[in-house]
């Protein structure tokens, strides 16, 4: 009997020594696991939180802010050539298409009345030209009396009332010479005024360029209100574009310009800002501006649609850095980045100015050569970074 109690009292025993023991082994630590070995746990693989990041010094290089809006090519010049004199058109000499050089006759007019009012100034001018030359003549003979009367006058041979008689003779004649010649000026002028409206009767055009239109045939009847042709000069095109409000100020006579179309894939011209309107349209807020564009090639042709780049802002020597290291405070609206230095997030307030490119002017808060955390993390002012594929943080 106390045989059987022995050996249940030497189970027992056996049995809290085993669980004794299974409990110490789980106390304790593995070694693998306390040195970040392969038994190591999730929490020992991911001890260090160090927000690893992207930098990128400030430097100094150019920047440009580009806008790109629709215009339309229209001429440099245009115009209606219009005839100040009224008649039967006799020729046209050019037509659509055709090249004009400056001061070619366009057409000539056929006016009864204007060639026979210059042949009646001609015919004025000769009879004032016989008039003045019989003015003349009878003056010299009246003068050569004077004269004789006077040396008679002088040896006593005749009275002072002949003396005076033939000295009124004498200013009579010089007075019919001077009336002779007064009507020889009128009849001239009467011819200058009616050679200008014959000159008119040949319109010529007043510059070099393309005949765009004609709109009146030869025989017709025209007027001085009637237009004959449409005459453009094309060697030189305006893109006329609608600049918005707040570009607007930005712009400045002369600045270059660079402009395309769908109709010539891959070529590009350039052009130049020749006209601001001092007035911004008060439905539309935008402004036409125009952009003189040199079409010595004749590519370009009126009406058709472009794009034109504009360069609204530009610094040439602007202190950038990318624009992802840009931040806003949304409470106080204050711009900001933050540096790096030793090893932490530093915010540094900032101003910026020009974004274009991925990069941003910054205009005060930092210099050349500060490096700037670029990377979207969470950072706050102090907090730990390291510098992505690098062991640590640093300046």
């Amino acid at each position: 009997m106390k045989t059987g109690k022995a050996a249940v009292t030497a189970v027992l025993i056996a049995l809290f020594a085993a669980i004794t023991f299974a409990g110490c082994s789980q106390g304790k630590k593995d070694p693998a696991a306390a040195a970040g070995g392969p038994g190591a746990g999730p929490q020992a693989r991911g001890g260090d939180r160090t927000p690893r990041v992207d930098i990128a010094p400030a430097q100094i290089k150019p920047i440009a802010l580009v806008k790109q809006y629709i215009g339309e090519i229209k001429p440099y010049q245009s115009v209606d050539v219009r005839s100040t004199a009224s008649g039967w058109l006799a020729a046209i000499n050019f037509d659509a298409g055709d090249k004009v050089a400056r001061g070619d006759v366009i057409c000539t007019i056929e006016n009864q009345d204007i060639q026979a009012q210059a042949d009646q100034a001609r015919a004025n001018i000769a009879i004032a030209k016989a008039a003045m030359a019989r003015a003349s003549a009878d003056l010299e003979k009246v003068v050569l009396e004077t004269r004789r009367v006077e040396t008679l006058y002088e040896k006593g041979y005749v009275a002072h009332r002949d003396l005076e008689q033939e000295q009124s003779s004498e200013k009579q004649a010089r007075a019919s010479v001077d009336a002779a010649r007064g009507q020889l000026d009128l009849a001239n002028a009467q011819l200058d005024n009616v050679q200008v409206k014959l000159n008119d009767t040949a319109v010529r055009a007043p510059f070099a360029g393309t005949v765009s239109q004609r709109f009146v045939d030869s025989g017709a009847y025209v007027a001085p209100s009637t237009p004959i042709i449409m005459l453009v000069d094309d060697s030189s095109v305006k893109a006329v574009v609608n600049v918005v409000e707040e570009d607007f100020p930005k712009l400045l006579p002369g600045a270059e310009a660079t402009i395309t179309s769908d109709a010539y894939p891959g070529k590009t011209f350039t052009g130049k800002i020749i006209r601001i309107p001092p007035a911004i349209d008060v439905v539309s807020r935008t402004s036409a501006v125009e952009v003189l564009i040199d079409n010595g090639s004749g590519m370009l042709r009126t009406g058709m649609t472009v794009r034109v780049d504009l360069v609204v802002a530009d610094n040439p020597q602007a202190l950038t850095v990318p624009d992802t290291a840009l931040k806003k405070d949304v409470e106080s609206g204050k711009e900001f980045v933050f540096l790096l230095a030793d090893g932490k997030a530093v915010r540094t307030e900032v101003k910026s100015g020009i974004a274009a490119g991925g990069d941003v002017e910054i205009i005060s808060g930092l210099k050349v050569g500060d490096a700037v955390i670029t990377s979207s993390a969470r950072l706050s002012h102090g907090m730990k970074v390291k510098v992505s594929g690098q062991g640590g943080g640093g300046r």
